[in-house]
């Protein structure tokens, strides 16, 4: 008998032990995060809020689960979401490239950016688009000391952009002195510009804005262009494991009625997320 209860205790036992390394329980949805690029993901005191953490608990509620988010670092989280032993998505500011797509699904595609070049005001030769913006070129970052969040897309453009693209391209800042630093968040960088151990910082749109906007005129987010005509775009998406279509299935969903629902000044759900978050 004792024998008996000890092997089912033994069972239940490993049994709790997989399913605690198997992502999501039946009525939880684990998301990791890295909560330092706002708007999209950062901390409200010890609160992990954002954007794309809004869109994850709609989700959640449409399917009645709980939902936990989880801080990691950015340049693990694709391969934490491909394991899926861990976790079952995660939702990061992610640019959705073909690289990542070989190892997670993503969502479609709910948001829009360009890469920004932020810097001192004066620091970096600019010039006036079409739309009447102040932009920055590629070209005009040679010689620079340019401050990267590791791992992102910012990361890739710059590496790529100094060192080539693989044998497949030149890279426009190759043959000269550009150095790329790298830093475990923008803030990070943010700061190291601030102190002069960078001349200027590359990331995406909000959160150059985001970081600049209590610092008037002094620090400034410029678009980032190829050319006069050419920025440096890309789209995000929500990386959830291959093996789970339900997840990716709500969540496409949940973007698709987000993105249909505008308002009279030509805002969608997004955009009204954004600028909740954004504070204007």
């Amino acid at each position: 008998m004792k024998k008996g209860i000890i092997t089912i205790f033994c069972i239940v036992l490993i049994l709790m032990t997989a399913l605690s390394f198997s992502g999501c329980y039946a009525d939880h949805i684990i998301c990791y995060t890295n909560a330092f690029f706002a708007p999209f993901e950062y901390y409200d005191g010890i609160e992990i809020v954002g954007v794309d953490i809004d869109i994850m608990k709609m989700v959640a509620k449409r399917l009645g689960k709980h939902i936990t988010f989880e801080n990691k670092e950015f340049g693990t989280l694709i391969n934490y979401v491909e394991s899926g032993k861990l976790c079952d998505c995660s939702a990061a500011g992610f640019t959705i490239t073909e690289e990542r797509l070989e190892k997670v699904n993503f969502s479609i595609p709910y948001y829009t950016s360009t890469q920004y070049v932020v810097a001192r005001k004066n620091k970096v030769q600019t010039f006036t688009n079409l739309d009447g913006e102040d932009c920055v070129l590629w070209e005009k970052l040679r010689d620079m000391k340019i401050g990267v969040q590791l791992d992102t897309t910012g990361h890739i453009y710059v590496e790529g952009e100094i060192s080539g693209w693989d044998g497949e391209a030149e890279g426009i800042l190759q043959g000269s002195d550009a150095e790329c630093v790298e830093y475990d968040e923008a803030q990070l960088a943010y700061s190291a510009l601030k102190v002069g151990q960078i001349d200027l910082l590359v990331v995406d749109q909000l959160p150059a804005s985001y970081l600049t906007k209590n610092d008037g005129d002094e620090y400034i987010a410029y678009p980032l262009y190829y050319d006069e005509t050419t920025a440096t775009v890309e789209e995000y998406g929500i990386a959830v494991n291959k093996n789970n279509t339900v997840l990716l299935e709500t969540i496409n969903q949940v973007l698709t009625e987000l993105m249909s629902q505008v308002n009279e000044h030509g805002e969608n759900g997004i955009d009204l997320l954004v600028k909740s978050h954004y504070g204007i």
